[in-house]
């Protein structure tokens, strides 16, 4: 999962440190979401969602 949300934001055009920041969470908090090191990514599945411009 943490590919796809990587090539998702990479297509939109955000950093790391951007989406982090739209996350209200630490960029590193953010780059193990995207290295797949933990799946956190579920408690912001709504903010990624809005961000990246795609449904749940």
């Amino acid at each position: 999962m943490g590919n796809k949300i990587r090539r998702l934001r990479e297509n939109k055009g955000f950093s790391q440190e951007e989406m982090a920041e739209k996350l209200h969470i630490s960029r590193s908090a953010y780059s193990r979401i995207e290295n797949g090191e933990t799946n956190s990514w579920v408690n912001h599945i709504e903010k990624l969602c809005e961000n990246l411009d795609i449904k749940p």
